[in-house]
């Protein structure tokens, strides 16, 4: 049970007709809503791929446990091409493409170090093909997915969505 109350499905507004537990949950506050719509706006303007995105949203969720996202990721991650066993294995920062590895690698460290990453970690990833753009994307999708995720864990957010791969 969630420890807030969440609204009813919005009737009107941006949030009108999302009846997730996520999006009820957000319209409780004006600031949530502005942070959620600016940050897909800012994910759209990102470098990294869809699916790059989706595998850093995979690897943050599971790293910081929460299901809601994992959930909710997946499903977004198979629309941006990643399949179930993709989707798993990225939970585990694993995947079976080089560069996505990298990616997967250089993320691992980010959340193992607190942002702090070795000269050679920042040197794997330019050499998987990755530039200053997504050197400095990278921690803005943990950013995002740490506030999410983070924001679900707290309020005990009950997943009404179809369970991850890999649970």
């Amino acid at each position: 049970m969630s420890r807030v109350d969440l609204p009813p499905v919005a009737t009107e507004g941006p949030m009108k007709g999302m009846k997730l537990n996520f999006f009820r949950l957000i319209q409780a506050s004006p600031a949530t809503q502005a942070f959620f719509s600016e940050s897909k706006k800012i994910q759209g303007l990102m470098t990294l791929t869809a699916a790059e995105r989706e595998a850093i949203a995979m690897l943050v969720s599971e790293h910081n446990g929460c299901d809601y996202c994992l959930s909710a990721h997946a499903g977004l991650g198979k629309q941006a091409g990643l399949n179930a066993e993709a989707l798993a294995a990225a939970r585990q920062g694993r995947s079976d493409d080089a560069k996505m590895q990298a990616l997967l690698t250089y993320t691992t460290a980010l959340l193992e170090g607190s942002g702090n990453v070795s000269d050679e970690a920042v040197q794997a990833l330019r050499a998987a093909g990755y530039g200053d753009a997504e050197i400095i994307e990278i921690p803005l999708m943990v950013g995002i997915m740490t506030y999410n995720n983070l924001m679900n864990l707290s309020t005990a957010l009950e997943n009404d969505l179809p369970a991850a791969p890999g649970n």
